[in-house]
Protein backbone atom coordinates (compact mmCIF):
# COMPACT_ATOMS: atom_id res chain seq x y z
CA UNK A 1 0.00 0.00 0.00
CA UNK A 2 1.20 3.77 0.55
CA UNK A 3 3.90 4.51 2.28
CA UNK A 4 1.22 7.18 4.36
CA UNK A 5 -2.03 8.30 4.55
CA UNK A 6 -0.91 12.07 4.01
CA UNK A 7 -0.41 12.04 -0.51
CA UNK A 8 1.10 15.59 -1.32
CA UNK A 9 2.44 15.01 -4.24
CA UNK A 10 2.27 12.97 -7.51
CA UNK A 11 4.04 12.63 -10.48
CA UNK A 12 4.48 10.02 -13.50
CA UNK A 13 7.99 8.71 -14.40
CA UNK A 14 9.63 7.42 -17.92
CA UNK A 15 8.12 3.85 -17.18
CA UNK A 16 4.68 5.25 -17.10
CA UNK A 17 4.50 4.30 -12.83
CA UNK A 18 3.29 6.70 -10.51
CA UNK A 19 4.97 8.38 -8.24
CA UNK A 20 3.39 9.81 -4.72
CA UNK A 21 5.00 11.61 -1.64
CA UNK A 22 3.45 11.11 1.23
CA UNK A 23 4.11 12.19 5.07
CA UNK A 24 6.21 9.17 5.50
CA UNK A 25 7.89 8.35 2.80
CA UNK A 26 7.87 8.00 -1.53
CA UNK A 27 6.17 5.09 -2.83
CA UNK A 28 5.15 4.36 -7.00
CA UNK A 29 2.21 2.56 -8.13
CA UNK A 30 2.69 0.17 -11.38
CA UNK A 31 0.16 -2.25 -13.08
CA UNK A 32 -1.78 -2.39 -10.15
CA UNK A 33 0.52 -2.56 -7.26
CA UNK A 34 2.15 0.05 -5.21
CA UNK A 35 5.37 -0.64 -3.86
CA UNK A 36 7.76 1.21 -1.15
CA UNK A 37 10.72 3.36 -2.23
CA UNK A 38 13.34 2.25 0.47
CA UNK A 39 16.17 4.18 0.94
CA UNK A 40 18.69 5.34 3.55
CA UNK A 41 17.80 8.85 3.49
CA UNK A 42 15.25 10.79 5.50
CA UNK A 43 12.64 11.53 2.89
CA UNK A 44 9.75 11.93 4.75
CA UNK A 45 6.81 14.85 4.33
CA UNK A 46 7.06 15.35 0.32
CA UNK A 47 5.31 18.00 -1.24
CA UNK A 48 6.03 19.30 -4.74
CA UNK A 49 7.38 17.24 -7.26
CA UNK A 50 8.70 17.66 -10.93
CA UNK A 51 10.29 15.24 -13.41
CA UNK A 52 13.36 16.59 -14.47
CA UNK A 53 14.57 16.01 -19.38
CA UNK A 54 16.84 13.28 -18.13
CA UNK A 55 13.91 11.18 -16.55
CA UNK A 56 15.53 12.41 -12.54
CA UNK A 57 12.35 13.23 -9.87
CA UNK A 58 12.48 15.85 -7.92
CA UNK A 59 10.83 16.30 -4.60
CA UNK A 60 10.57 18.82 -1.98
CA UNK A 61 10.36 18.46 1.75
CA UNK A 62 8.71 19.86 4.60
CA UNK A 63 10.94 21.25 6.33
CA UNK A 64 11.32 19.80 10.33
CA UNK A 65 10.65 22.11 13.38
CA UNK A 66 14.67 24.79 13.79
CA UNK A 67 15.68 23.02 10.31
CA UNK A 68 15.99 24.07 6.59
CA UNK A 69 13.73 22.40 3.80
CA UNK A 70 15.40 20.10 1.06
CA UNK A 71 15.27 18.82 -2.21
CA UNK A 72 15.52 15.79 -3.15
CA UNK A 73 16.88 13.91 -6.52
CA UNK A 74 15.72 10.41 -7.02
CA UNK A 75 17.46 9.03 -10.12
CA UNK A 76 17.26 5.16 -10.79
CA UNK A 77 18.32 3.95 -7.46
CA UNK A 78 20.21 7.26 -6.50
CA UNK A 79 18.80 9.93 -3.80
CA UNK A 80 20.88 13.18 -3.52
CA UNK A 81 19.31 15.86 -1.09
CA UNK A 82 20.05 19.54 -1.37
CA UNK A 83 19.55 21.82 1.42
CA UNK A 84 18.50 25.59 0.81
CA UNK A 85 20.61 27.24 3.30
CA UNK A 86 18.78 30.85 3.33
CA UNK A 87 18.34 32.21 6.56
CA UNK A 88 14.53 33.17 7.82
CA UNK A 89 13.63 31.27 4.15
CA UNK A 90 11.66 27.81 3.39
CA UNK A 91 11.59 26.33 7.10
CA UNK A 92 7.97 25.66 6.00
CA UNK A 93 8.93 23.48 2.99
CA UNK A 94 9.01 23.15 -0.90
CA UNK A 95 5.78 23.21 -2.12
CA UNK A 96 6.08 23.18 -5.90
CA UNK A 97 9.23 22.36 -8.56
CA UNK A 98 9.63 23.06 -12.37
CA UNK A 99 12.34 22.25 -15.03
CA UNK A 100 12.77 24.97 -17.33
CA UNK A 101 14.00 25.18 -21.03
CA UNK A 102 17.53 25.28 -20.12
CA UNK A 103 17.18 22.51 -17.26
CA UNK A 104 17.53 24.31 -14.54
CA UNK A 105 14.99 23.70 -11.43
CA UNK A 106 12.87 26.40 -10.24
CA UNK A 107 11.37 25.79 -6.59
CA UNK A 108 8.61 27.60 -4.09
CA UNK A 109 7.71 28.16 -0.57
CA UNK A 110 8.11 31.62 0.96
CA UNK A 111 9.78 32.34 -1.85
CA UNK A 112 10.92 31.94 -5.31
CA UNK A 113 14.21 29.81 -5.66
CA UNK A 114 16.33 28.65 -8.73
CA UNK A 115 18.85 25.72 -8.75
CA UNK A 116 21.14 24.83 -11.22
CA UNK A 117 24.05 22.52 -10.91
CA UNK A 118 23.14 22.22 -6.99
CA UNK A 119 23.96 25.88 -6.99
CA UNK A 120 20.60 27.96 -5.12
CA UNK A 121 19.75 31.56 -5.68
CA UNK A 122 17.03 33.79 -3.85
CA UNK A 123 15.26 34.90 -7.22
CA UNK A 124 11.89 36.69 -5.63
CA UNK A 125 11.32 36.97 -1.31
CA UNK A 126 8.15 36.37 -0.75
CA UNK A 127 7.74 37.15 3.21
CA UNK A 128 4.39 37.42 3.60
CA UNK A 129 2.72 34.47 1.46
CA UNK A 130 3.88 30.98 0.79
CA UNK A 131 3.48 29.69 -2.65
CA UNK A 132 2.01 26.61 -3.04
CA UNK A 133 2.51 25.41 -6.61
CA UNK A 134 4.81 26.64 -9.35
CA UNK A 135 3.90 25.84 -13.20
CA UNK A 136 6.28 27.00 -16.08
CA UNK A 137 3.98 28.51 -19.25
CA UNK A 138 6.30 29.25 -22.41
CA UNK A 139 9.96 30.87 -21.77
CA UNK A 140 9.34 33.79 -20.26
CA UNK A 141 6.46 33.08 -17.59
CA UNK A 142 5.74 31.19 -14.39
CA UNK A 143 2.28 30.73 -12.25
CA UNK A 144 2.51 31.34 -8.90
CA UNK A 145 -0.24 29.65 -6.98
CA UNK A 146 -0.85 31.13 -3.37
CA UNK A 147 -3.04 31.22 -0.52
CA UNK A 148 -4.43 34.88 -1.26
CA UNK A 149 -4.31 34.04 -5.11
CA UNK A 150 -2.84 33.76 -8.40
CA UNK A 151 0.49 35.14 -9.79
CA UNK A 152 2.46 35.65 -13.03
CA UNK A 153 6.12 35.71 -12.54
CA UNK A 154 7.94 37.39 -15.83
CA UNK A 155 11.33 35.90 -16.08
CA UNK A 156 12.70 38.12 -18.57
CA UNK A 157 11.76 41.26 -16.62
CA UNK A 158 11.78 40.13 -13.11
CA UNK A 159 8.18 41.20 -12.66
CA UNK A 160 5.48 39.43 -10.04
CA UNK A 161 1.82 40.69 -10.59
CA UNK A 162 -1.44 39.30 -9.64
CA UNK A 163 -3.99 37.59 -11.87
CA UNK A 164 -7.72 38.66 -11.89
CA UNK A 165 -10.15 35.53 -11.90
CA UNK A 166 -13.19 33.83 -11.11
CA UNK A 167 -11.57 33.36 -7.90
CA UNK A 168 -14.20 35.72 -5.46
CA UNK A 169 -14.72 33.84 -2.53
CA UNK A 170 -11.12 33.46 -1.72
CA UNK A 171 -10.52 30.01 -2.86
CA UNK A 172 -7.15 28.44 -1.98
CA UNK A 173 -5.05 27.47 -5.16
CA UNK A 174 -2.56 24.25 -3.73
CA UNK A 175 -1.65 22.47 -7.12
CA UNK A 176 -1.16 24.15 -10.87
CA UNK A 177 -1.45 21.16 -14.02
CA UNK A 178 -1.12 20.95 -17.55
CA UNK A 179 -3.31 18.61 -19.33
CA UNK A 180 -2.18 16.65 -22.61
CA UNK A 181 -3.86 18.94 -24.86
CA UNK A 182 -1.80 21.94 -23.13
CA UNK A 183 -4.78 23.60 -20.89
CA UNK A 184 -3.38 24.68 -17.40
CA UNK A 185 -5.57 23.22 -14.25
CA UNK A 186 -5.94 24.84 -10.54
CA UNK A 187 -6.98 22.76 -7.94
CA UNK A 188 -8.36 24.75 -5.16
CA UNK A 189 -7.85 22.74 -1.20
CA UNK A 190 -11.94 23.01 -0.91
CA UNK A 191 -12.29 20.95 -3.93
CA UNK A 192 -12.78 23.17 -6.83
CA UNK A 193 -11.45 22.77 -10.20
CA UNK A 194 -10.69 25.76 -12.65
CA UNK A 195 -9.28 25.61 -16.62
CA UNK A 196 -6.99 28.33 -18.10
CA UNK A 197 -8.80 29.19 -21.74
CA UNK A 198 -7.25 31.98 -23.17
CA UNK A 199 -5.72 33.30 -20.12
CA UNK A 200 -9.29 33.05 -18.10
CA UNK A 201 -10.23 31.11 -15.46
CA UNK A 202 -13.57 28.88 -15.71
CA UNK A 203 -14.63 26.79 -13.15
CA UNK A 204 -14.90 23.19 -14.19
CA UNK A 205 -16.33 21.26 -11.71
CA UNK A 206 -16.26 21.09 -7.46
CA UNK A 207 -16.13 18.17 -4.85
CA UNK A 208 -17.72 18.01 -1.63
CA UNK A 209 -14.05 15.97 -0.75
CA UNK A 210 -12.25 19.10 1.00
CA UNK A 211 -8.15 19.32 1.62
CA UNK A 212 -7.02 18.28 -1.99
CA UNK A 213 -3.35 18.96 -2.40
CA UNK A 214 -1.45 17.59 -5.38
CA UNK A 215 -2.78 17.04 -9.06
CA UNK A 216 -1.22 15.07 -12.01
CA UNK A 217 -2.37 14.14 -15.54
CA UNK A 218 -1.50 11.04 -16.86
CA UNK A 219 -0.22 10.10 -20.07
CA UNK A 220 -3.39 8.81 -21.37
CA UNK A 221 -4.97 12.11 -19.97
CA UNK A 222 -6.87 10.85 -16.71
CA UNK A 223 -6.20 13.61 -13.27
CA UNK A 224 -4.97 11.96 -10.36
CA UNK A 225 -5.93 14.29 -7.20
CA UNK A 226 -4.48 13.68 -3.53
CA UNK A 227 -5.52 14.69 -0.31
CA UNK A 228 -4.49 14.87 3.12
CA UNK A 229 -6.07 11.67 3.90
Amino acid sequence: GLAGNGVYSILEDDLGRLWFGTDRGLCHYYEGEFEIYKTNEDISCLWGCVKDSRGGLWFGLKGKIGAKASICNVMDQNVKLIELNYDGGLSDGINGLLEDENGIIWCCGPGLYRIDNDYVELIQKTEKMSISAIMRDGPDLIWLSTHSGLYKYNTKINKLEIVDGDMSDGSSVVSISRDIHGFLWFITEDGKLYRCEKSELKEMTKSDHRFWHGACFDSIGRLWVSSYG
